[in-house]
């Protein structure tokens, strides 16, 4: 029977949230909490207008000069040429297409901004009125009560109320590739991390395995995501290049003040009539000012924003590629943005030989053993929805084993122990040709192995730890045979006494891009620096195998 562990707790949050865990919220209740919180959605500070992005642009020093430059052609062509307006049409023109492609860029670089609402989920299975049903996410308030399985999205942040093995994938706010283990009889003392909260859900993450029941405690921009949402859409500050342009406006218009004033103080000495001063003043100032100056900076802008685009690099206004030119030190995450995110099988030690890379032709035993992991894992094929740990052994056995059919045919299952965090094994039984097989899959140390001899003993432990200071997270697995179905199915009986049969080692590999970025990086006198939660040893394995952390350089953990 499948036991679900219950919070400890549950009824103080449903007491501060007014809700009957077991009936959820009414419609009512849910209207009025609406009003209240809001809906369910990620929004960001409201978009800007054709009008909004007009007014920014004219804010601009060297747009305001140009402008009075333009005034300035006009009156001077009127009085002296008015046959030929050239001059201020062109300087208008200049502002008209100084103004446009900035525009342009800035609205294509913000519809870029939008995709964390991707993480949005449109349907979540609630408990209303003491019955269970889909409902739109956008609707959900603080209160409801919603129900998770393998394969769900949480849609908003949550309290888990009940669970069963629950594995959620946070990755997308922790950076860490490995799912959270959650435990609803958590204790939270307040000043826990997101990684750190056992018995909370967060919006957007992915439930990997096991099944919740958990009440919503925040929605929309109050949950983690939106947070990280708001941060996102904050106005940014001024660019160095916008800096320095205003400077130059500054300069410009000054001198060209002083030049106007001085030519009319020597004009008035020489005896000039004051219309022909006026005209020399208006002159050597509109002289004075790079009418064509803001369009090249914002043209060369414009290209560098495509320049990056095609190179998957979305830059949210057009300043902000020359604010890259800048950049001295790289701060990096380390899962997700240096290594894949995605677990894979880099070596297998089937008891008898030295351990092999995967890559490498492996023997009869070893593809026995791969075989023998893939039957001992609940990942599912069809839809590669599991742990990422069980979807890399996956990935190895759709490799290695040839006639999957044969295999699925030649080996029944009857029987399963799921994977437990207290445990940190799972067991599952097969009905095969020649009988009954049990395989254990699990941490080393968690199996109980009966060996031959000491010998054996320091060997399988002379293997494992050089598994564990490569990085790699090593899987054991052991095996037992019967003639007959025993009737004893148990994990006391079936998971004491085991045969063992080998160890595979998993890691999160780098990127292959992340070797060259971090080399051209260096080349350009630029510094990159690691930042991860994980394990110290593997964040030194990646950190060295990417070529950041080199002779003379330190690892320093969180303490």
């Amino acid at each position: 029977m499948e036991q679900t562990k219950n919070s400890i707790y549950s009824s103080d949050i449903s007491k501060k949230l007014e809700v009957n865990v077991n009936q959820g919220l009414s419609n009512e209740d849910v209207q009025q909490r609406l009003l209240k919180y809001g809906k369910n959605e990620l929004v960001g500070i409201k978009e800007k207008t054709l009008w909004d992005h007009l007014l920014h642009s004219l804010k601009d020093i060297t747009i305001i000069i140009l402008l009075v430059a333009t005034g300035i052609s006009t009156y001077v062509a009127f009085t002296s040429h008015p046959d030929d307006f050239t001059e201020p049409v062109v300087i208008f023109l200049i502002v008209l297409l100084n103004i446009f492609l900035g525009i342009r860029e800035q609205v294509k670089a913000e519809k870029s901004t939008k995709a964390l609402k991707s993480f949005h989920v449109q349907e979540a299975k609630v408990v209303r009125d003491g019955k269970l049903g889909l409902y739109e996410t956008s609707e959900l308030v603080p209160g409801d009560i919603i129900q998770l399985e393998t394969g769900d999205k949480v849609p908003a942040d949550a309290v888990i109320l009940d669970e069963m093995n629950l594995f959620v994938d946070e990755s997308l706010l922790t950076g860490e590739s490995e799912p959270a283990a959650k435990d609803s009889s958590y204790q939270p003392s307040g000043n826990e991390g997101i990684g750190d909260w056992k018995d909370k859900l967060f919006s957007g993450s992915l439930v990997v395995s096991g099944k919740a029941t958990a009440i919503v405690v925040e929605t929309g921009m109050t949950t983690e995501i939106g947070k990280i949402s708001s941060l996102l859409e904050t106005e940014t500050t001024l660019a160095p290049i916008q800096i320095r342009m205003q400077k130059l406006g500054k300069v410009l218009s000054i001198v060209a003040l002083l030049a106007a004033l001085s030519a009319v103080g020597i004009g008035w000495v020489r005896g000039e009539t004051v219309p022909e001063l006026l005209m020399i003043a208006i002159s050597l100032a509109v002289a004075a000012i790079p009418e064509v100056l803001p369009v090249v900076v914002t043209i060369s802008l414009s290209y560098g924003i495509s320049t990056m685009a095609k190179k998957n690099a979305i830059i949210r206004t057009p300043t902000a590629v020359e604010t890259i030119g800048h950049v001295s030190v790289i701060c990096s995450d380390k899962t997700g943005t240096l290594t894949q995110n995605k677990m894979e099988v880099e070596k297998i030690w089937a008891g008898s030989e030295a351990a092999k890379s995967v890559k490498q032709e492996l023997n009869q035993t070893e593809k026995e053993l791969i075989k023998y992991f893939y039957l001992a894992s609940s990942a599912n094929q069809n839809q590669k929805i599991g742990n990422p740990t069980e979807l890399a052994i996956l990935d190895l056995a759709l490799q290695e084993i040839e006639d999957k059919q044969a295999l699925e045919q030649n080996y029944q299952k009857i029987h399963e122990i799921p994977f437990d965090s207290s445990r940190k094994r799972m067991t599952v039984v097969y009905q095969t040709v020649e009988g009954y097989l049990s395989l254990t899959k699990g941490a080393f140390d968690r199996l109980d192995l009966v060996l031959k001899n000491k010998e054996e003993d320091k060997k399988i432990k002379a293997i494992h730890d050089e598994f564990a200071n490569q990085a790699l997270r090593v899987l054991g697995l052991g095996v037992k045979k019967f003639k007959q179905l025993p009737a004893d199915l148990s994990e006391e009986f079936l998971e004491s006494n085991l045969e063992f049969a080998g160890f595979v080692g998993i890691i999160d590999p780098p990127r292959k891009e992340s070797y060259a970025a971090v080399k051209k990086a260096s080349e350009a006198g630029i510094k990159t620096i690691m930042i991860t939660g994980d394990h110290l040893i593997t964040a030194k394995r990646i950190a060295e195998d990417i070529g950041i952390l080199k002779a003379g350089l330190k690892v320093m953990d969180g303490t």
